[in-house]
C-alpha cells in the first residue's frame, strides 16, 4: 500500500533548498554591480582613466535607473529579485528532475 502523506523531510529539504539558491541568486548581482560601480567611482579618482570610468559610471547608472522606474537602487533590486526566482525556478526543476525515489 503506498502512502499518499506528505513526506516532510522532503518538504524540508526542498524549502531549504530554495531558499537558500534563492538568497545566493539575489545577492550575488547586487555584490556583482556594486563592486562594479566601487571599482569604477576608485579608478575615476586615477588622471589618465577619469573619462572612461566616469562616462562607463554613467552609463551603468542609467542601465539601473532603466530597470528601477528612476533609481539605480531599484533597479539594482530588481534585477536581484528576478535573478533569485530564475535561480529558485532551476531549484524546483533540479528537485523535481533528480528526486530519488522512496522506499
Amino acid at each position: 500500500v503506498v502512502s499518499t502523506m506528505v513526506r516532510y523531510p522532503v518538504v524540508s529539504k526542498l524549502f531549504f533548498s530554495l531558499c537558500l539558491s534563492a538568497l545566493v541568486c539575489f545577492t550575488i548581482p547586487i555584490l556583482l554591480v556594486s563592486s562594479s560601480c566601487g571599482s569604477l567611482w576608485l579608478l575615476s579618482s586615477v588622471p589618465l582613466l577619469t573619462a572612461i570610468a566616469q562616462e562607463t559610471l554613467i552609463q551603468l547608472v542609467g542601465f539601473l535607473s532603466t530597470f528601477g522606474d528612476g533609481s539605480p537602487l531599484g533597479g539594482i533590486i530588481l534585477i536581484g529579485v528576478i535573478c533569485a526566482l530564475v535561480g529558485g525556478g532551476f531549484d524546483l526543476f533540479n528537485f523535481y528532475f533528480y528526486q530519488s525515489p522512496q522506499k
